[in-house]
């Protein structure tokens, strides 16, 4: 893993010190959060930033180009795991049937690598093009920490991207994902849940099921 990056850092690094110049905080819970863009409860955590480019789909969405140690091998994100459909389909009509064929082409524009040969084809320029018009706006959840306490469970619903600086989640805590979602984090760690006293000379874990 890279050396953690100072929070302003890390904004410029991903293009949204242009929206925020600080990190939220979220307070500490002790129950379940629901983080979606259309409840009112958690707005003030969102930003809406206007996509602008495949670049910026695959920043915040995706897998960057630049993040491929041998961009010319067309690498992948998760070893083990091909492209789901080969980088060279010249001539190609997709139809109203061929929705799992748009499917595709869609996760590997986001998730493979990207070059200006493949963009020249018209297929793969209209998938792309799909894709600008249909994700015009990116909600983005941003906090400088969360917290899931042990026993918690924290759910991230119609945010394909959540932005914190650092993840701690404890003992049986879980973060849940209902939709497709990017999560970005300087640090995640998973600790045992805390330890608290019984009476003198003893400790216990206390885990809730």
């Amino acid at each position: 893993m890279p050396a953690p990056e100072s929070i302003p850092e890390r904004l410029k690094r991903y293009r949204l010190d242009r929206f925020v110049k600080t990190l939220p905080t979220l307070p500490r819970s002790h129950g379940d959060i629901r983080f979606d863009p259309s409840r009112d409860d958690v707005k003030q955590f969102y930003v809406h930033v206007p996509v602008q480019s495949l670049a910026d789909l695959k920043l915040w969405m995706g897998y960057p180009n630049e993040q491929y140690a041998h961009p010319k091998q067309e690498g992948r994100p998760t070893p083990g795991v091909d492209p789901p459909v080969q980088t060279r389909h010249v001539g190609l009509t997709v139809g109203p049937a061929d929705e799992a064929v748009v499917e595709a082409a869609e996760h590997h524009v986001l998730f493979g690598y990207v070059d200006d040969s493949l963009l020249a084809d018209p297929f793969w320029s209209s998938i792309v093009n799909g894709l600008l018009q249909r994700v015009p706006r990116i909600p983005i959840v941003l906090a400088e920490n969360l917290v899931v306490p042990d026993g918690t469970t924290v759910t991230l619903a119609n945010t394909p991207t959540a932005f914190f600086d650092r993840v701690t989640v404890y003992g049986s805590g879980s973060i849940r994902f209902l939709s497709d979602c990017k999560l970005i984090a300087n640090t995640f760690e998973v600790l045992p849940a805390p330890s608290v006293s019984d009476g003198p000379g003893t400790t216990t874990t206390h885990t809730k099921r």
